[in-house]
């Protein structure tokens, strides 16, 4: 079915992983993830006879003898990332990449009883075809270099200038502070629901300080107090700088804190990088805020298979109890 035999393995050592990729393909971001985060991290990688040409990272969790494969958690882009021989022609690069997909779409369907996927390249014919779930999700993406970069809306402007009066700081931080608390927040007050702990996100982005893979901000009032943060994952690899994480304590409210912060955060890496991904437009509540520091809605799609529907009733019947028991 496959050119040229193409091998699929499933492994827990995360070396020989390439050392320019994705940021969160890269093997440090795997390593501080399996540390943190409560889902072993395994890859499957993909060979072209004894040339590694794919890898996609993968957690997975075991209950009643079914099984649920992931792209790891507190992440928004995931593979397949393809590291093979860059091909000269458009069409061979395109029948590469679907053929890869294909292959690893069967093995998972094959596998799991459940399986999600994020890819980055947004070519998933390989997954219609296989009737697996395309949902189209979105981001919204500011291009740094553009001239109107750094235009907002009256509102907006009018937020900036308040925090501004209000003396309130853009700094660095360290990966500790009220995050967490922060970050509980911003899914309570959004009623949207959450599915994984909030000590998981603290626990990665600590993890992950000083790797220079992510960096902390934060906005401060004049008195030294930490109100509103953003963490910043660093993809030279895409040439973007993607805004893992942002959120603010009940004290940043009416104070201009997150406008105050996403304007220094252009600024800051308007720099370095071609574009600044706001990461995360699905749900109105939160990409309206985002939309205001942004030119592009970019589509992606988050692909998922069950193994028929008895696997989709008990897996989604777990799920609905450990929301019950807390």
């Amino acid at each position: 079915m496959y050119s040229d035999k193409l091998k699929l393995v499933i492994e827990d050592d995360l070396a020989g992983l390439p050392d320019t990729a994705p940021v969160f393909g890269t093997r440090r971001w795997l390593e501080a993830t399996r540390k943190a985060l409560p889902f072993d991290v395994r890859i499957l990688r993909v060979y072209k006879g004894e040339t590694l040409v794919a890898y996609l990272p993968l957690q997975s969790i075991r209950r009643g003898g079914l099984v649920k494969t992931f792209v790891p958690i507190l992440t928004f882009y995931g593979g397949p990332y393809f590291v093979g021989e860059e091909r000269k022609h458009f069409n061979e690069r395109t029948k590469e990449r679907y053929e890869i997909l294909g292959a690893i779409l069967d093995r998972l369907a094959r596998d799991c009883n459940y399986a999600l996927l994020l890819p980055e390249d947004g070519d998933v014919r390989a997954a219609l075809e296989r009737n697996w779930r395309c949902t189209p999700r979105y981001t919204v993406v500011n291009d740094l270099k553009s001239a109107d970069s750094l235009e907002f809306n009256r509102a907006c402007a009018k937020s900036i200038r308040k925090a501004e009066r209000l003396g309130l700081i853009f700094t660095e931080t360290g990966g500790e502070g009220d995050f967490e608390a922060a970050f509980a927040r911003t899914f309570a007050r959004k009623g949207l629901a959450m599915s994984w702990r909030p000590r998981w996100a603290a626990d990665l982005r600590r993890e992950l300080t000083g790797s220079g893979l992510l960096d902390h901000l934060a906005v401060r009032t004049p008195e030294g107090k930490e109100i509103a943060f953003a963490s910043v994952a660093l993809d030279p690899y895409r040439n973007a700088a993607i805004l893992w994480y942002s959120c603010s304590l009940a004290e940043a409210d009416q104070t201009g804190a997150m406008h105050f912060m996403i304007k220094n955060l252009l600024l800051r890496y308007r720099e370095g990088y071609g574009t600044f991904d706001l990461c995360g437009a699905d749900h109105r509540s939160l990409s309206e805020f985002k939309e205001k520091f942004a030119q592009r809605l970019v589509p992606r799609f988050a692909l998922e298979k069950y193994r028929g529907p008895l696997s989709e009733l008990l897996i989604k019947g777990f799920a609905w109890a450990r929301g019950a028991a807390g």
